[in-house]
């Protein structure tokens, strides 16, 4: 039962749910402080294997995260030959550890999941799932431009 109890405040997140309607309003906060959705430890967390380098010796997974955001892309001209090239992109990234820590199937759903969240109102929602929670699943924002190098803030 506790696999799909922690995508409960992703759904909220996802769909903006009123659960007054429901006649939870008065019980999810409470239900919220009790679920792991942030800084677990996924020390023995197993993942597959895949083409990237490993990590330098001594180092170790710290988080598992999404991201949800926009990349940009121009065309130097008009013409429908025109091949795009990105420009920049930013994104708010999710701490995602205590879902992939529980079960990488659910964790494999989330990127879906995640696409239905408005970006309009992703960073409100996000502090909002903060407060509800106790916990912070906002991991900090990732940019770039075509100038600039990849940054976390």
């Amino acid at each position: 039962m506790m696999n799909w109890l922690i995508l409960l405040p992703l759904f909220v997140l996802s769909t903006n749910a009123s659960f007054s309607n429901w006649g939870l309003s008065s019980v999810l906060p409470s239900i919220l402080k009790h679920l792991p959705v942030a800084n677990c430890n996924i020390s023995a967390l197993s993942l597959p294997s895949c083409s990237l380098p490993a990590p330098t010796a001594g180092l170790h997974l710290q988080y598992v995260t999404l991201g949800r955001g926009t990349q940009n892309y121009t065309c130097s001209s008009s013409s429908s030959s025109a091949t795009p090239v990105a420009v920049g992109a930013t994104a708010i990234l999710f701490d995602a550890s205590c879902v992939a820590s529980l079960d990488t199937t659910i964790l494999h759903n989330l990127p879906d999941l995640l696409k239905r969240v408005p970006l309009s109102g992703a960073e409100i929602t996000t502090q909002l799932l903060d407060w509800l929670t106790g916990q912070t699943m906002k991991l900090g924002k990732h940019f770039f431009t075509a100038e600039a190098r990849r940054s976390l803030i």
